[in-house]
């Protein structure tokens, strides 16, 4: 099947180091690229990256995987063909989850990656999420699950053997943290090169917050010549 590409807001660097798409979160039904500019405008002005941000399509009228196949739209037509500069794909919180997600579809092209707390269980039932205080975010992400996948379900996330180059940022305070922790296990299980950062004091969509912890870990790895060099 065909998949139109999807409108991306560009923030652009020049000279630019590399090409970033990112992905924005939400939940997958709500967010757009347009909400997120000033935090993907930021990202591009610190980190010397042009930044692709996706306005991919949204629960409940499109139901995953339709969000995983705008992103390997922008992907293939922007990103691979061009490979004279290295390449990133990232996302925030629902849109970490779609960005591994279609990372997955393309081990034969691995790129580096970049996870903010990403969601990975649709059932919430790691510890991280009956810690205090999150009873209310958890009912919610399990409500935004349902919408997202029906009837479908995960791939699986035990082999992950192909990936490019992973960094994971979570804040300690996230509910999602033992998603992340237990990905990163998984990854290094796989033997991608992984990066795992988890921030003090820090809780859930922190990307979006001024002087976030998040955006400048990310911004740190796309200025290290180590995690970038093509």
């Amino acid at each position: 099947m065909t998949v139109a590409t999807p409108h991306v807001l560009v923030h652009r660097a020049d000279p630019a180091r590399g090409l970033l798409i990112w992905v924005h979160g939400g939940s997958w039904r709500s967010g757009s690229a347009a909400a997120w500019s000033p935090m993907t405008a930021e990202l591009a002005d610190r980190s010397g990256w042009t930044v692709l941000s996706v306005d991919y399509r949204l629960a409940p009228e499109h139901p995953y995987p339709a969000a995983v196949g705008d992103v390997l739209a922008v992907l293939d037509r922007f990103a691979l063909q061009d490979s004279t500069l290295p390449v990133a794909l990232g996302g925030d919180s629902a849109g970490a989850t779609v960005t591994l997600l279609a990372a997955l579809q393309r081990r034969d092209t691995p790129v580096l990656l970049l996870l903010a707390y990403p969601p990975l269980d649709p059932e919430c039932e790691a510890a991280s999420y009956r810690e205090p205080g999150a009873a209310v975010f958890t009912a919610q992400l399990r409500q935004s699950w349902r919408l997202w996948l029906r009837p479908s379900s995960l791939p699986s996330l035990e082999d992950l053997k192909g990936l490019g180059p992973v960094t994971l940022v979570v804040g300690e305070r996230d509910p999602v943290r033992d998603d992340a922790t237990a990905l990163a296990d998984r990854l290094r299980r796989s033997g991608v090169p992984t990066d795992l950062h988890v921030l003090p004091g820090i809780g859930h969509a922190d990307i979006l917050n001024p002087g976030s912890r998040t955006l400048t870990t990310l911004v740190n790895t796309l200025t290290s010549p180590e995690r970038t060099s093509s």
